[in-house]
């Protein structure tokens, strides 16, 4: 798994600080930019039913092994508390096409007590590449390998960072992981500044899956930032708002079903 932890890195660059005033702007133009996509978002998830994208996946009891290794940008976030914590994972296709063509694979983690409190840290990571900017955009595999990203920016007490992960076995073919086969599959998780390397600072351990109800029943969002890890930025601030309309539609089409 060497060669993952060095497409993962990259050349060091500086921690992002960003002050209060863009901050606020971000929130601005971020809850415009939601506001404005949400009626669209909330519409496609009454009409399919489902989740408009990652439709296809699986679930499963998890936990969350912080080890506390030494990466500033965690200091303060459940990221940089060692311990063990109950956690949900959720393995995903972005796109409702058949299992044997290559897709953007995603891992959604939900740390179920990320602030001691009960309150949940959702983590959301797909597959993806390094660019030539040092920046990471969405790749296809052909299955649930190479290195998952959060692409975009998120936000500590320490400064902005981004979340990677990769698995710490080979992964059997989709067509398995989705038949919700237990099996102890590893994923570990990095974190460093957007344009920087990355350092291991935990481990996500799969456990059992969860039953098809349950899993449909998931509802991750970025804005559960219970462990302090927040989503940066306008398309964060957005997304937040598309999330929620999107799974508010998706419930009403369930409910009407009942009806």
């Amino acid at each position: 798994m060497e060669a993952l932890r060095h497409l993962a890195g990259a050349a060091p660059g500086a921690v992002s600080r960003v002050s209060m005033r863009e901050r606020a702007s971000e929130r601005v133009l971020g809850t415009a930019l939601g506001v404005a996509l949400a009626p669209l978002a909330a519409a496609l998830g009454f009409v399919r039913g489902k989740r408009v994208v990652h439709p296809v996946g699986a679930a499963f009891h998890a936990e969350v092994v912080v080890d506390g290794a030494s990466v500033s940008l965690v200091e303060g976030t459940v990221l940089g508390q060692p311990g063990r914590y109950p956690a949900i994972a959720r393995l995903s296709r972005g796109f409702a096409i058949p299992l044997r063509w290559p897709d953007v694979h995603g891992l959604a983690v939900r740390i179920l007590d990320a602030d001691g409190a009960g309150r949940p840290q959702d983590l959301l990571v797909a597959t993806a590449k390094r660019k030539r900017s040092g920046r990471d955009a969405t790749s296809v595999t052909p299955r649930y390998e190479h290195v998952f990203s959060t692409m975009l920016h998120f936000r500590g007490p320490k400064g902005d960072l981004v979340v990677r992960a990769w698995p710490m076995q080979p992964m059997p073919g989709d067509a398995t992981v989705h038949a919700g086969v237990a099996g102890r599959w590893e994923f570990e998780l990095a974190a460093g500044p957007p344009d920087g390397d990355v350092r291991p600072v935990a481990r996500v351990v799969l456990g059992s899956p969860l039953s098809r109800q349950d899993t449909e029943a998931l509802r991750f969002n970025p804005a559960n930032d219970a462990g302090g890890i927040s989503g940066a930025g306008v398309l964060n601030a957005a997304r937040r708002i598309v999330y929620r309309a999107s799974q508010v539609g998706r419930s009403a089409r369930v409910q009407a079903g009942k009806g």
